[in-house]
């Protein structure tokens, strides 16, 4: 996990170079870092590679056939790449691609580096009046759209969160936009707290689920799964959006018969989800100052690590190239 020096890369003529602006730090990242993610585990993703799939920065070239981009324009970028010949691949949706890499986690190169390359086809322009470090945190708001859309969950409804961490506190205040009400469960009360300013209920302990029509499991710890299948409601929608779910679970499969409960996984994004993602920033209707409030440069990115593993922070980000923190 050493720094280290090399070539800018080659441009193709549908690659856009970016200087990195910011960078967060994921769990994933963690889990790229040390094999336990799913991907290295069965050998579809490889090392070397560097991680980062949650960034922002600014085009300092572009390739021959790029139109739209100029140089110093803000950008943000998608994290799954798509093959280009699948069916998924024509119709946009990348992340369904059996081929598909991901931006520092299968296969290309990420933001914990000054520059990297991107297609353009998978890069967004960031506003003006957005704040660079405000994109780095589009990627995990994206996300959370896609999975929240399968839902379908009309506002006057009710909704559970369950894990009021990064992605957790972002699928809470997207429901609590849409009109829903909403409550959060998670045993830490600090992170809890940060929710109170959006009309958030929240709960320490997983308690009585039979008022929500909908319930999404943010926090990725599996042993919570059986309670939601079983406690939930008749007709309930339940979305696994929580990573990484790795040991196996015994669960009454037979309520989700019995009662008609439907239970949805959902993974990456698409694009109508970040401009949804984009629109929602700029115009306040989801607030990112608790997500982006801890910066620390890439060089101290051992520490963030550590930090990160050990709960120490809501959130995270590593400041890239320190002359674009004021963009």
């Amino acid at each position: 996990h050493d720094f280290q020096d090399s070539e800018l890369p080659q441009l193709a003529q549908d690659e856009v170079l970016i200087r990195v602006g910011y960078v967060g730090v994921c769990a994933t990242d963690l889990e790229v870092a040390n094999g336990t993610l799913e991907y290295y585990r069965t050998g579809r993703a490889l090392y070397p590679i560097v991680p980062g799939h949650e960034y922002s920065g600014v085009v300092a070239k572009t390739g021959t056939s790029v139109k739209g981009f100029s140089r110093g324009q803000k950008v943000v970028g998608e994290c799954a790449i798509g093959c280009g010949d699948c069916p998924a691949c024509s119709v946009e949706d990348y992340y369904r691609c059996e081929s598909r890499k991901e931006v520092g986690v299968i296969n290309v190169d990420g933001a914990y580096a000054h520059y990297m390359v991107m297609p353009a086809k998978y890069l967004h322009k960031l506003p003006d009046d957005v704040p660079l470090k405000y994109g780095a945190v589009l990627e995990p708001v994206a996300v959370c759209l896609k999975g929240i859309r399968k839902l379908k969950a009309k506002g006057g409804s009710a909704a559970c969160v369950v894990g009021a961490g990064s992605i957790g506190n972002l699928c809470a205040q997207i429901l609590r936009a849409r009109g829903l009400r909403v409550t959060v469960v998670d045993p830490e009360p600090r992170r809890l707290q940060l929710l109170h300013k959006y009309d958030i209920d929240t709960l320490e302990e997983l308690g009585s689920l039979s008022v929500f029509d909908s319930v999404v499991e943010a926090s990725g710890n599996e042993t919570v799964i059986p309670d939601l299948i079983e406690n939930s409601k008749p007709s309930a929608k339940i979305l696994l959006l929580g990573h990484p779910y790795n040991q196996p679970v015994q669960a009454p499969f037979s309520t989700v018969t019995s009662y008609d409960k439907i239970i949805y996984g959902s993974v990456a994004s698409q694009q109508q989800d970040w401009k949804e993602a984009i629109q929602m920033v700029r115009s306040g209707a989801i607030g990112l100052d608790d997500h982006t409030a801890i910066v620390e440069p890439l060089e101290a990115y051992r520490e963030a690590w550590v930090s990160a593993q050990a709960g120490n922070h809501f959130k995270l980000l590593l400041s890239v190239n320190k002359e674009l923190e004021s963009v």
